[in-house]
């Protein structure tokens, strides 16, 4: 319990003392600020890669607030997963699909087992 409410505090107070470091770096505009935390939360890096270098050129001066930005934002995804992973038990992995990589009906009457194989996919 005392481990998910660190990791959860953690990066917060990091990216504070981070922004309260800057020194005058020009205040990020709120529209700004929003997109850039939205495409880091989306967890696809090209996308935030994509918004972030528009918004260090368009906001000249807060390349280090957009940086933190982001940090932060990861550090929350990682803390999170982190805690997710500490709390799961051995086999409490997710949910799991089994697929078969094998086409049916097979080409001869009883496949060989060695043709057959399964494979596994995380859902969560």
């Amino acid at each position: 319990m005392k481990r998910a409410i660190l990791a959860t505090l953690l990066p917060t107070l990091l990216a504070t003392l981070l922004l309260a470091a800057t020194p005058a770096a020009a205040a990020l505009p709120p529209a700004v600020k929003a997109m850039v935390e939205a495409a880091a939360r989306s967890g696809d890096k090209s996308k935030t890669d994509a918004v972030v270098a528009i918004a260090k050129e368009t906001n000249k001066g807060s390349e280090s607030e957009i940086d933190a930005i982001v940090a932060a934002i990861s550090a929350e995804q990682v803390a999170a997963r982190e805690a997710k992973l500490a709390d799961a038990g051995m086999l409490d992995t997710g949910p799991v699909r089994a697929t078969s990589a094998h086409r049916w009906p097979p080409a001869t009457a009883t496949p060989a087992p060695s043709r057959l194989a399964w494979r596994w996919k995380r859902m969560g």
